[in-house]
């Protein structure tokens, strides 16, 4: 093999084990909100920047009008969030109690900056109930 294939192959080699080394994080997005509908009732969250988190539960199906009061100074479900690469963990504290999710953030597929998706694991340290759950994004000029 001659010298030019060699330094070519170390080449792709040192490329190939630093772009597996190298974890870019995916941020959940903060330019609107995330939801899951269950029946009889929807769960939103909302995440900052400064790595805060707030939720809210609303009776019935997926309201828009919950932006009129749910934003940054709502303060009675909070918590904070950690990212490693893609994945999240958070908790959200209440009167009520702690609930405990981890999981991983989707990227937008169009290469846009957060996540559009969650893949959650919910646990319930107020009654003790484990479930996944699927937190879906919907962005800012949706809900106005």
């Amino acid at each position: 093999m001659n010298k030019m294939c060699r330094l070519f192959l170390a080449a792709c080699c040192i490329l190939a084990i630093s772009g597996c080394a190298t974890q870019v994080d995916v941020y959940p997005r903060y330019d609107g909100l995330y939801y899951k509908q269950f029946e009889g009732f929807t769960m939103y969250f909302l995440f900052f920047n400064e790595y805060r988190v707030i939720n809210a539960n609303t009776d019935g199906r997926r309201d828009i009008s919950i932006m009129n009061w749910f934003n940054r100074n709502f303060t009675e479900n909070q918590g904070t969030y950690s990212i490693d690469g893609k994945r999240i963990n958070f908790y959200v504290e209440s009167e009520q109690g702690r609930v405990e999710f981890n999981g991983t953030v989707t990227r937008h597929k169009r290469g846009r900056p957060g996540g559009e998706k969650m893949k959650l694991r919910m646990n319930s340290l107020i009654n003790g109930k484990k479930m996944q759950i699927y937190l879906k994004f919907l962005p800012d000029e949706v809900k106005r």
